[in-house]
């Protein structure tokens, strides 16, 4: 049974040398033909950046992070960033700035963002100061109780004549109901300066002793010592009052390179439009986050591609310095170049992408399939010069040798898998 078997594939390997022999150009078309079709849908592939693309499809993060881009959209942020040491000009143009996204400016040649979902210029606390009673905890909602009861009682008793309480008592009273508010509070809770200045100008209404106490206790809760005026702290602008930002929602994510790249564009189109020195000399805004994140995939494949080209290039010093033949650097760098050609056709084909990881296959290919070439070449020259004719060196290299390639090849194969 196992003779045919053994005798089969040097048949069918000498067969294939013959054919070799006698049209060269015929098979060398074929194989051109083929890798050339291979180029198209090697060429639409993309470089994706996304964490996502990096894991398996069924994977419960993978299934997490499109349920969360279903029911939210996307989560990156188009950012315009502002600087200048006039704050008021930094709010003026952040209002102009959304005004331009979402209703467009005719006058400037702007047209509005038609996948602008929202934007963002401030970080309003009228909740919390609407609702401030919702955050304070039940130990201090029970002493306010006590102190309410206390001073309704010692007014109900001082209206009927009844009260014992002397004046420096009534003080008391009235200072245990107004100053029960702890400034310590948001710090206790975890909540941010901002929304500890709106507590504290909301409980704050009285003036006495204390009261520069509570503010200095409560100013030490503040993330940081502001310079914005008042009228601006709900304002996306920073405490030394010389940074703003405007946030823009966008219906795509950053991810899609071709569609970051023209947010960018149409971003810094609609800067220059709007003037930022017309708000004052110094005004600077640029785009910045992760809208500009096709610049890092254009990096990643430039290096992936520079990566490339030292293998290849390692590759043929090393082929020289140990063939010193210009034609045996031709005859194994060529089929290798067909090969990496096919594998980035197939992968278009069946993924239409690459990641971060996968950018740098080529650069590993070439280093991993080169061995192949080297081996089955240095073999047929070594029975040339034992006096064998070319396609009697070429049928032995493919066959014993050839043997241990394809088993080498199966090992890495099922390795990578």
């Amino acid at each position: 049974m196992s003779e045919p078997h053994e005798t089969r594939v040097p048949r069918i390997i000498r067969a294939y040398v013959d054919l070799s022999a006698r049209r060269p150009i015929v098979l060398l078309l074929v194989y051109l033909a083929i890798t050339a079709a291979a180029i198209y849908p090697a060429s639409r592939l993309k470089l994706v950046t996304d964490l996502g693309a990096l894991l398996p499809d069924g994977t419960t993060s993978v299934r997490a992070l499109d349920e969360s881009n279903r029911r939210v959209g996307s989560t990156d942020m188009f950012t315009i960033a502002i600087e200048s040491g006039d704050v008021h000009a930094i709010a003026a143009f952040q209002d102009a700035a959304c005004a331009a996204i979402l209703e467009g400016d005719p006058a400037r040649g702007i047209e509005p963002w038609d996948d602008a979902q929202w934007t963002q210029v401030a970080k309003p606390t009228d909740f919390f100061k609407d609702h401030a009673l919702l955050f304070i905890p039940t130990a201090d909602l029970e002493r306010l109780r006590d102190s309410l009861e206390e001073y309704f009682q010692f007014q109900a008793a001082r209206m009927g004549g009844l009260s014992l309480m002397d004046e420096e008592d009534e003080k008391d009273a009235e200072r245990a109901l107004t100053s029960w508010y702890d400034p310590t509070l948001p710090d206790r809770l975890g909540l941010p300066g901002s929304i500890a200045r709106q507590l504290e100008g909301y409980f704050e209404n009285w003036q006495g002793e204390d009261s520069g106490k509570a503010a200095g206790a409560a100013s030490s809760v503040e993330e940081e010592p502001t310079k914005v005026p008042r009228e601006l702290r709900d304002r996306l602008i920073s405490p030394d009052a010389r940074n703003g930002v405007v946030l823009v929602r966008l219906s795509r994510p950053s991810t899609d390179i071709d569609y970051a790249e023209m947010a960018l564009n149409r971003g810094k189109d609609t800067i220059a439009r709007l003037e930022p020195s017309t708000f004052a000399p110094d005004l600077r805004a640029e785009v910045v986050g992760g809208y500009r994140s096709f610049m890092e995939v254009e990096a990643i494949g430039n290096d992936a591609t520079l990566a490339t080209v030292i293998s290849l290039g390692l590759v043929v010093v090393l082929f020289f310095a140990f063939f010193r033949r210009f034609r045996a650097i031709a005859i194994v760098i060529v089929p290798l170049a067909m090969g990496c050609v096919l594998m980035l056709g197939l992968t278009g084909i069946t993924y239409g992408r690459l990641t971060s990881i996968t950018a740098f296959v080529v650069a590993m290919l070439i280093g991993m399939g080169i061995d192949y070439g080297i081996h089955l070449y240095s073999r047929a020259v070594t029975e040339v010069r034992r006096g064998a004719p070319w396609p009697v060196a070429l049928a032995i290299s493919l066959t014993p040798t050839g043997r241990g390639l394809v088993s080498g090849a199966a090992t890495t194969v099922a390795a990578l898998l």
